[in-house]
């Protein structure tokens, strides 16, 4: 049941990445490596309170300006996915922020990442190696519509 969370959440972000449309201008000079125009950095620390809260500095930039106004569509997003291994269990937990714009400026959001209880083997987090990975998009609502999307592969930490 587990391994069906993790992959349906994994799948879940790549799917928002990939149907994202792009205008040639936005891929960045054809990217790759998972960096289509917005470089995404997990920083340091990350932080731990009372098992349940994981905050994780993650600094986004991208190749060009653009700006949404959240009140007239969809904003862009940062989700970050922690995983760890607890006593012959996983704690797996997501959080996100919204993102309304995104320029050549790095910015630094704290993501808050709470872990998914109730699952069959789930469990809270513990101080100790972890895995993180982030990921998110952005798109304007001119025509054509101009994209810019980045994720990180896993990375290992210490919560």
């Amino acid at each position: 049941m587990l391994r069906f969370v993790i992959r349906l959440v994994v799948i879940s972000t790549l799917a928002v990445l990939a149907v994202a449309p792009m205008t040639a201008s936005a891929a960045g000079g054809g990217g790759g490596g998972g960096n289509n125009g917005m470089t995404i950095t997990i920083g340091s620390p990350i932080s731990l309170q009372n098992h349940l809260l994981v905050t994780v500095p993650v600094t986004v930039s991208c190749t060009g300006s653009i700006s949404v106004d959240p009140t007239l569509g969809q904003p862009g997003s940062i989700g970050v996915t922690v995983q760890q291994a607890s006593r012959g269990n996983s704690a797996l937990g997501s959080g996100g922020v919204q993102l309304n714009s995104c320029s050549p400026t790095p910015q630094t959001f704290l993501v808050q990442v709470v872990p998914i209880v109730g699952l069959t083997g789930s469990s809270t987090f513990h101080g100790g190696p972890a895995i993180v990975t982030a990921g998110g998009g952005i798109c304007d609502f001119n025509f054509p519509q101009t994209c810019f999307s980045g994720s990180t592969p896993w990375l290992a930490v210490k919560l």
